[in-house]
């Protein structure tokens, strides 16, 4: 995002705050929103945001107050300058245009502290998309895979004194080693600092909670209020609404397997194993009302497509199954008989 576009984008959500009678969306803004689905979930995302914390960071306008500060700023000119004041018919139009001069930059600082957005507009951007993974190399050598939906923010070369990105999503990190200049993440309001490690880092805002699993080396993780420092397979859970930071010892075995393709379950319960593989595979699962779930199962599947997956369930089990676009419909019983 272009800063012309976010000077758009603020200038919109002001006039819409103070409720513009014919307010309609800037047509940079549109064009903006047209050229693909990552500016329209950014816009979304945005106003969103806004939305919610309108009340908390900014109080609704006072016309009047607002009218009466630009008054009081025409009223102490400098000497040597004449300045007319507004005519009385363009009264409500001058109080207004106050107040939408005064929320465009509420507006855009709350925008620019709340959102990361200076970083995201001085840097550059690496997304991707429903059912997509990628890879990145960062300046300093730091490999990173993306998983779906997700976005990172990364400067083309790094400061002096550190490495610092945005991370929107999913993405596992291999860090590369460096202990005078510390690489750190920084996803919605927690940051996690490391000098050279491999971990894996979850943030989907909609989702309302950020996870950080540490595979090797040492992570510092840090939120609006708490502090914690990880050792290799602790992860740790912060819930943004609740501000509550949880370190344990990981004991899902599955924590990375967007990353190696491979599900493994040792006697887990089956309405957990196909939890797991709904969130995997992206897709629903729904049950015939008579079936049978109250058991345990084991078993490893190695990069297998859904279908492969139900094909070695049946093996252990006499159920069958049917699709219905991206729902799986169950019959029969998923336990031994």
């Amino acid at each position: 995002m272009n800063k012309e576009i976010y000077e758009h984008i603020a200038q919109y959500l002001a006039e819409k705050q103070v409720g513009a009678e014919t307010l309609q969306m800037p047509e940079e803004v549109e064009a903006w929103l047209k050229e693909s689905d990552q500016n329209r979930v950014e816009f979304e995302k945005l106003e969103k945001t806004w939305q919610v914390s309108l009340q908390k960071t900014l109080p609704q306008p006072d016309i009047n107050s607002a009218w009466e500060k630009v008054q009081e700023r025409i009223n102490t000119k400098p000497l040597g300058k004449e300045i007319q004041m507004p005519q009385r018919n363009n009264w409500t139009w001058g109080k207004y245009a106050a107040v939408i001069t005064l929320l465009v930059a509420a507006t855009a600082f709350w925008l620019f502290t709340q959102s990361n957005m200076w970083f995201k507009i001085n840097n550059q951007q690496f997304a991707t998309t429903n059912g997509e993974q990628k890879n990145i190399t960062l300046a300093d050598g730091t490999k990173v895979l993306l998983n779906e939906n997700s976005v990172l923010y990364y400067p083309k070369e790094f400061s002096s004194s550190e490495r610092k990105i945005l991370l929107e999503g999913e993405g596992y990190f291999e860090v590369a080693h460096n202990p005078v200049k510390p690489f750190i993440v920084e996803a919605g309001s927690t940051k996690t600092r490391v000098l050279g490690t491999v971990f894996n880092l979850r943030y989907y805002p909609s989702e309302g909670f950020t996870e950080v699993f540490l595979k090797e080396g040492k992570v510092s993780f840090e939120s609006d209020k708490d502090k914690a420092l990880l050792e290799p397979g602790e992860l740790v859970n912060y819930m943004s609404g609740a501000g509550l930071t949880k370190k344990e010892a990981n004991l899902n075995d599955n924590i990375l397997a967007w990353h190696t393709g491979v599900l493994k379950f040792e006697e887990a319960a089956i309405g957990d194993v196909i939890g797991t593989l709904s969130r995997f595979y992206n897709i629903e699962v729904t049950f015939d009302k008579n079936i049978n779930t109250n058991c345990d199962y084991t078993g490893t599947f190695n990069n297998l497509t859904i279908e492969e997956v139900f094909e070695l369930m049946q093996f252990s089990s006499d159920f069958t199954y049917k699709k219905e676009n991206k729902e799986y419909v169950i019959m029969g019983s998923l336990c031994p008989e």
